[in-house]
């Protein structure tokens, strides 16, 4: 069934066939006039730069005359005569420092500007003026070297042993403390006298019973001890005398010294007793200066309380008005209530001091 089907294909095919070739046999097609299109050619695809924005330059009407601005220039100044001037002190005070005192004279017009202060707005320490020297409108003080408020400031020792009547001798005693525990040092009993000999004839014993100084308590004088002020330290002031019947002058000081724990209580073999309206002890201890009275005082030198005899070189100890020459150092031991107590003894000798009259004009 199926050969039948392609047979029969077959044969319409060969007729259309033949029919085409009887109908167009003798027909040629002539050449076309148009040209046959090429094929197109491929083209690769661009990148796309992105556009600049375009700038316009924009023009003025007018160019432009801008510049940057010229330098403030300062105002010129006028020429004015100048001349530079140190400050100097007005010299509107004077001042006199004495052995004992100080004289000071200061002008009312104190800061040298024409105008005058109130007297009562100066003092000198917590003193006011003393005088008025209308005339010359000058304020004058006069003042102790330890009132108004002052204190003495012992620095060095005193280059000169002059000394005259009235003057104050300063001296000093202290003890060395090395590795020891700290002391304290007293002033035991001291005596003047005219040569180096502390035996000789005359004497005057001015620090007796044990640390009493009765030279103010026999005639009246300013002589006594300064504060303490360290325990190793002890300071005295002794006023400058004359022995009657002395041309010279020359004048010795010999003096015990003690020294002892600084521990001990103040009792009535170590203390250091002025006479200043009742007796007042260095260190406040005044309670042990009660005994001092008893001691009993001669107005023309006292032998009791003299120092022992054997003074020889040595270094311990110092004087501040002159050198001195130091016996060894004794030792010895005191018990109070089953307690060792260690006290070093010794002796100084200062001087030769030279004490002069005061010539009154």
């Amino acid at each position: 069934m199926a050969m039948k089907h392609t047979a029969v294909c077959l044969v319409a095919l060969a007729l259309l066939g033949s029919f085409c070739h009887a109908q167009f046999g003798s027909y040629k097609p002539s050449k076309p006039s148009y040209q046959k299109p090429s094929p197109p050619v491929k083209q690769e695809p661009t990148k796309q730069l992105p556009q600049q924005p375009q700038q316009a330059k924009q023009e003025f009407e007018k160019p432009i005359t801008w510049k940057y601005p010229e330098d403030p220039q300062p105002e010129p100044q006028p020429e004015v005569p100048f001349e530079l001037r140190h400050p100097v002190a007005a010299a509107t005070v004077a001042v006199e420092c004495r052995e004992i005192d100080a004289h000071i004279e200061a002008k009312k017009d104190l800061f040298g500007i024409g105008q005058f202060i109130n007297p009562n707005d100066l003092t000198l320490g917590t003193c006011n003026a003393v005088a008025e020297d209308t005339a010359a409108q000058v304020l004058i003080f006069e003042s102790e070297l330890h009132a108004c408020g002052s204190t003495l400031d012992w620095q060095y020792e005193r280059p000169s042993y002059q000394y005259f009547l009235g003057d104050l001798i300063n001296i000093e005693a202290i003890v060395k403390e090395f590795f020891h525990v700290p002391l304290r040092v007293y002033v035991d009993s001291c005596v003047a006298t005219a040569s180096a000999d502390m035996n000789s004839s005359p004497r005057y014993a001015f620090i007796e019973n044990h640390g009493c100084l009765v030279d103010a308590r026999i005639t009246g004088s300013s002589s006594k001890f300064m504060a303490r002020t360290v325990e190793n330290k002890l300071q005295f002031q002794l006023e400058a005398f004359r022995f009657q019947g002395s041309d010279s002058g020359l004048l010795y000081i010999t003096c015990h010294l003690k020294a002892t724990s600084a521990a001990y209580t103040f009792d009535g073999e170590h203390r250091a007793c002025s006479y200043i309206n009742g007796w007042k002890e260095a260190s406040g201890a005044h309670a042990a200066c009660d005994s001092c009275e008893s001691g009993g005082f001669d107005s023309a030198g006292s032998s009791s309380g003299v120092v022992g005899a054997g003074a020889s070189t040595g270094g311990w100890g110092s004087g501040s008005a002159s050198g001195g020459s130091l016996a060894t150092p004794g030792r010895k031991i005191r018990d109070v209530t089953s307690t060792e107590v260690f006290e070093w003894e010794g002796d100084v000798t200062l001087g030769p001091f030279v004490i002069g009259e005061r010539v009154v004009a």
